[in-house]
């Protein structure tokens, strides 16, 4: 099943609740930004995403959807070639998640919490070779953030997250064989988000 798909049912089960004072989106564009944990790759990873949160007796869980993928930040990354054979770089596989996730508020202040995850994730990417294609690898994803909330205004976080592997390719460009080996993902991104209290939203006069 496409991960635009399993958006919109979700997003479908999530908006029919809505309108309870207690919900929240909490949305960034383009400025969640990080690296491949414990590697060293020159493109780093950049993200958009989006976060719907509900408070349910007491306890603060929600959804979270992310999309991303390379960004130049030192340089370009070249294909490596290793007995005549192209291997294209795993960690340049774009990636998109849908998390599911608990809110622990560590102080009684409320400005810091820690937030596990876990849910479904896909690695994708386009190979150039004589039957161009897009190989996709969903996976269980799960994610780790700490994070400060600034009065219901915004949100800053420090996120891991690990994404799976990535699917294996074999195919020829004319006569050069071209490969993608399986590789496992993770990333640490830095995000920022801005919220809105989806009550205020809906019930502006």
């Amino acid at each position: 099943m496409k991960l635009s798909l399993i958006i919109f049912v979700l997003f479908l089960v999530f908006i029919e609740h809505c309108v309870a004072q207690t919900h929240q989106i909490e949305a960034g564009a383009a400025i969640g930004i990080g690296n491949i944990a414990n590697k060293e790759y020159s493109l780093g990873k950049a993200e958009i995403h989006l976060s719907y949160l509900t408070n349910l007796k007491g306890s603060i869980i929600g959804m979270d959807f992310s999309k991303g993928g390379d960004v130049l930040i030192r340089g370009v990354v070249g294909q490596e070639y290793r007995d005549g054979v192209e291997y294209v770089n795993p960690y340049s596989n774009s990636f998109s998640s849908i998390l599911l996730f608990y809110r622990y508020i560590l102080f009684a202040d409320k400005s810091w919490f820690l937030q596990p995850g876990v849910g479904y994730s896909s690695l994708h990417r386009f190979i150039h070779t004589d039957d161009t294609r897009k190989i996709r690898q969903p996976n269980l994803g799960a994610a780790l953030t700490i994070g400060y909330l600034s009065q219901n205004h915004f949100t800053v976080s420090l996120r891991y997250q690990y994404y799976g592997r990535t699917g294996s390719y074999e195919g020829f460009r004319g006569t050069q064989s071209v490969v993608q080996e399986r590789k496992h993902i993770s990333l640490i991104m830095l995000r920022i988000s801005g919220i809105v209290n989806l009550y205020d939203f809906f019930n502006k006069k």
